[in-house]
């Protein structure tokens, strides 16, 4: 019955729009905002427009003159397999687009540090996550979050089962490279069915790497992409959950956004959306406020997701 619950409460909301847009947003490290939404607003079916833009972009920012610092990643011997797909996956994608980017580089620094600049991301997380231009490149119909599903217990199945019905994207969707390197490389496989997320992930020497990537996925759904968060932990594990502890506080960063329009969806199938849902949604609420106050405070002005 949630489908179709939320089905029906993105039908509602979808109906009843706010009046006021805007299209002021402000970078969380400039550029990276700006790059985005430039690109968001090319013609997406116009293949030669979208990557006539996309160089324009990319060429300055991945230059042979990088503002980043030298970082050696620690991979852990678990991870190599991976970390060499989105080393091979990131080379062919710019090289395929005549641009010189700096893969190596951009990965270590965004394996090993929560500090890694505009540049490193850009440089890994565009290859991993854009479509052809034509299929939308960086844009979404729904974006996805999610926690407490799990290979091991045969749940994780569900959360694609979702996004499926909801016509959305979590950031392991198997239509974009990430996805297919992560079934490839990461999940450990038995009869063609997952078993577990991988001794790579079990390491946590990814964990930085997927803060990152839960950031840069975030940022690309713009200010007005329906949200849905799907919660299969009790209210003790849910506070120490990925979910709570980083993906949230980045979901408030919409709030960068003049008038952002996000619909939040929780799908709860742990804490029948009681008080621990309330608290997540006090979690994404704060940081919204937080965000805004800081980055926006010519704006004046708080925003109620």
């Amino acid at each position: 019955g949630h489908v179709a619950a939320v089905q029906e409460l993105l039908t509602t909301g979808r109906s009843n729009p706010r009046a006021a847009r805007g299209d002021g947003w402000t970078a969380l490290q400039s550029s990276m905002a700006t790059a985005i939404q430039q690109l968001r607003r090319a013609v997406l079916t116009d293949r030669e427009r979208v990557v006539a833009k996309h160089m324009d972009i990319a060429r300055p920012l991945l230059g042979t003159e990088r503002r980043s610092a030298s970082h050696v990643a620690d991979v852990d011997g678990t991870c190599q397999s991976f970390v060499e797909s989105v080393m091979r996956r990131c080379g062919e994608y710019w090289t395929q687009l005549e641009v010189v980017a700096a893969c190596s580089e951009a990965l270590h620094a965004v394996w090993s540090s929560e500090e890694a600049l505009f540049e490193d991301r850009y440089s890994v997380f565009v290859p991993l996550l854009a479509k052809e231009p034509e299929e939308g490149w960086l844009t979404y119909g729904a974006q996805m979050f999610w926690t407490g599903f799990s290979h091991r217990l045969g749940t994780r199945a569900i959360v694609d089962d979702i996004a499926a019905a909801l016509v959305a994207e979590d950031v392991e969707h198997e239509g974009r490279a990430l996805g297919r390197l992560v079934r490839n490389d990461l999940w450990e496989l038995q009869n063609d069915q997952a078993v577990n997320s991988g001794a790579c992930h079990a390491s946590g020497n990814d964990k930085t790497f997927w803060k990152h990537a839960s950031d840069f996925y975030a940022i690309s759904g713009g200010p007005d992409v329906p949200t849905y968060i799907a919660v299969n932990y009790n209210e003790t594990k849910l506070g120490t959950s990925f979910l709570a502890k980083y993906e949230l506080p980045i979901m408030g960063q919409v709030c960068t956004w003049d008038h952002p329009h996000r619909v939040y969806v929780f799908v709860d199938f742990a804490n029948g959306c009681g008080a621990a849902i309330d608290d997540l949604a006090k979690i994404l609420q704060t940081q919204c406020k937080v965000t805004r106050r800081t980055m926006r405070p010519e704006l004046d002005e708080d925003i109620e997701l």
